[in-house]
């Protein structure tokens, strides 16, 4: 599996020039030009990188970083053609660099490998983290009884899988013994990212048309990226 970039950038020509670059280095790429579907579509993906450009409407896309920031941990690389104030403002709201424009898609994909390797992310085999065996007790004890029975279920076949891409049709038979209605595994996969979201050791990735995948994140290696 490979490492997910999002991509939020109202200017095609941009969208496409670092879609290109990534993808040629073995990046799978997802993007959107519109700033609060693009908020959405973080939220249900859950990428390991955002690349973030400052021209995204309806408001320009720093003004976004903080929402962005309630919703993921994901490293975030503004582009903009800011001065020095608006660099400092952008670090400060949430973004993890600032590149400025004209970019240099080689030197982009640099600074996207860098924060890749902080957060112990390989964009060649796509893990993050350690494959450390995981455990429904490395959850804090308030998170484990907030969680339904179909939480619990979902989440034990998660686990049981660490680092491994489960279909749709695996995860409802495991969950519910039965084929059910994508919206139906969906919902479920939000509440459970909703009630993780503040848990770093776990990271919930979707893997379009494909299914899902829970990786562990090192403690160290989290909090790196947060800095």
């Amino acid at each position: 599996m490979r490492t997910t970039v999002f991509i939020m950038a109202n200017d095609s020509d941009l969208r496409c020039s670092i879609e290109n670059g990534l993808a040629h280095e073995n990046f799978d790429v997802i993007s959107e030009a519109n700033g609060g579907q693009g908020v959405a579509r973080i939220l249900d993906m859950n990428p390991e990188v955002i690349v973030l450009s400052e021209d995204t409407p309806v408001v320009g896309g720093v003004e976004y970083l903080p929402l962005i920031r309630r919703v993921t941990s994901a490293p975030i690389v503004v582009v903009g053609d800011g001065d020095d104030i608006r660099v400092v403002s952008a670090l400060v709201n949430g973004a993890d660099m600032y590149v400025r424009k004209p970019v240099n898609s080689q030197e982009l994909v640099s600074r996207v490998r860098a924060l890749c390797r902080r957060i112990g992310t390989d964009p060649e085999f796509g893990k993050r983290g350690t494959n450390e065996k995981l455990s429904l007790d490395d959850l804090p004890t308030d998170v484990r009884l907030s969680l339904t029975d179909t939480e619990t279920r979902l989440l034990t076949c998660l686990v049981e899988r660490c680092g491994d891409v489960i279909g749709h049709e695996e995860l409802m038979m495991n969950v519910w013994g039965m084929s059910v209605k994508r919206e139906r595994l969906r919902f479920y996969v939000h509440r459970l990212r909703r009630k993780l979201r503040g848990v770093v050791i776990f990271d919930l990735h979707t893997r379009i048309g494909v299914g899902y995948r829970l990786v562990r994140i090192d403690i160290p290696q989290a909090n790196s990226a947060l800095r």
